[in-house]
């Protein structure tokens, strides 16, 4: 959702959609994904890395202004 690099062990929430399993770094990415699923899955797919939703946890950690 936000464009962090997310693995099973720093995973805060997944999802499952039509069989696949999404990671996300936090509650409120996942949310956004399960609002618009398909809109962002097509994105992805046509090579976008960051749909421009601003992750929380990257503000937290300093990694976006």
């Amino acid at each position: 959702m936000c464009g962090m690099q997310i693995d099973t062990s720093s995973a805060v929430a997944e999802e499952i959609y039509i069989g696949v399993r999404y990671l996300f770094c936090s509650e409120e990415c996942r949310r956004l994904f399960v609002r618009a699923a398909t809109r962002y899955i097509t994105e992805l797919a046509h090579g976008g890395d960051c749909i421009g939703h601003r992750c929380p946890n990257q503000r937290a950690n300093g990694e976006i202004q």
